[in-house]
């Protein structure tokens, strides 16, 4: 756990640079958001689904289990791979999350999640699926998204009170709400044509009746034209509307969230340390103490030792409570 120290936090700055932005676009199949993806800083496109054939000089890595995901995050911690890569994309959430589900079943050697008492399998899923690319944001990285669309009846109806029907990013419920809460942009990619039957592209950036979208910048435009250098121009036209309206302050940085999950080893020795020097001379009181929080924490009777890695959560807060004794 990183320390923190509430005297020390400073005002939110929004970021200039596109690097480290996380983005979800979605949309009909062959519509482009591979290629729109590709140019992004730096692109390491994680191939879940091969669609990158017709894309000349796109670094690509074919994904065909979750496990080669998870040694790909390994590998993008390394300085000399974090020099090479800005963007990592993900092509698609949805294959994603059924490599990111099989992994789990395979691991607890069940058919299903729901056979996992105490829904203790779906539990297992989002913890999976998410820290993973929680990681890669804590490591500066930029996440693009891709996802298929799909349809379905809304509340809403027109003016002939027919349902209107919506688009959705075609990604399961619990994939969705992990990828929601970590991305800046929610993107629709919409082919429209005029009544010469011409086509062009946009992207929906706000939830309408018939399409769900969302952003994180206040004065983002609905709907832009698509295109890579448009979104770019549109975000920074947003974040200077919100320096100029709402005061906000800007860097010209990527701003990168700091790393919070730290080593077991590391965490174990920190216990065991502060336990040596809080009972040493045979301190009985700060040894009750000790047992005590730990208890408080865990609910039952246990020693520092006997915590395992998937509480290292409780451990770190045991260990901040250790250090208030004498």
């Amino acid at each position: 756990m990183s320390d923190i120290n509430l005297l020390n936090l400073k005002p939110n700055k929004i970021s200039r640079d596109l690097k480290g932005k996380f983005i979800l676009i979605y949309g009909e199949a062959k519509s482009g958001k591979t290629s729109f993806s590709s140019l992004f800083p730096k692109p390491l496109l994680c191939a879940f689904e091969r669609g990158y054939n017709a894309l000349p000089g796109v670094v690509a890595v074919d994904i065909d289990k979750w496990s080669d995901f998870k040694k790909i995050c390994a590998q993008l911690k390394h300085p000399e791979v974090k020099g090479m890569y800005e963007t990592i994309i993900i092509d698609t959430v949805s294959i994603a999350t059924d490599m990111c589900e099989k992994y789990v079943t395979m691991q607890n050697e069940v058919e299903t999640l729901a056979e996992m008492k105490w829904g203790a399998g779906w539990s297992q899923y989002k913890k999976e699926f998410e820290s993973a690319f929680r990681e890669l944001t804590y490591l500066g990285y930029g996440i693009v998204f891709i996802a298929h669309s799909k349809s379905r009846a809304t509340a809403f109806v027109d003016e002939e009170g027919e349902a209107i029907a919506s688009v959705y990013p075609d990604i399961t419920k619990t994939g969705m709400n992990i990828v929601n809460r970590l991305v800046d942009v929610i993107a629709y990619l919409a082919v429209e044509f005029d009544q010469y039957g011409n086509s062009a592209r946009y992207l929906y950036t706000r939830q309408t009746p018939s399409v769900f979208a969302g952003s994180r910048y206040k004065y983002l435009k609905e709907k832009l034209l698509f295109g890579y250098q448009e979104l770019v121009d549109s975000i920074a036209d947003a974040i200077e509307e919100a320096v100029k309206i709402d005061g906000a302050e800007t860097t010209d940085k990527t701003v990168i969230r700091p790393e919070k999950q730290r080593a077991f080893t590391e965490v174990q020795e920190e216990s065991k340390q502060l336990w040596l020097k809080l009972t040493s001379d045979g301190n009985e009181t700060n040894a009750r103490i000790i047992l005590d929080l730990i208890k408080k924490h865990l609910s039952k009777e246990a020693k520092l030792s006997e915590l395992t890695e998937p509480q290292q959560e409780i451990l770190e807060l045991i260990i901040e409570d250790m250090k208030e004794l004498k």
